[in-house]
């Protein structure tokens, strides 16, 4: 998708779940699903340098190899890569548009 993106002169920042927040390149993060203070910190650091998205993909739910969720250990990590990460988009998004991004 990123790809496609940048074929049509746009700009995709890729962010990927992971066990601690990190900048691995200009427009390439890793963090942590569970922890809303992560996706405080990528939206401070995409302000700071003047790149807040226009509009966002959250694809972390989706999962290529088609696997149901089988037990309590993948229910609960398919809770925070996929509902909790959702939920603390969603809210860092709301309380940046209150304050105008």
């Amino acid at each position: 998708m990123a790809e496609h993106i940048g074929r049509h002169g746009g700009q995709a920042i890729i962010v990927r779940p992971a066990d601690q927040f990190s900048q691995t390149d200009d427009r390439s993060y890793l963090m942590r699903p569970a922890h809303r203070d992560d996706f405080i910190r990528l939206f401070e650091e995409l302000h700071g340098r003047n790149i807040l998205p226009g509009a966002i993909v959250h694809a972390w739910s989706l999962r290529a190899d088609g696997a149901h969720i089988s037990d309590a250990s993948s229910f609960k990590e398919s809770q925070e890569q996929r509902f909790y990460s959702l939920l603390f988009l969603v809210q860092e998004m709301g309380r940046r548009a209150e304050v105008g991004f």
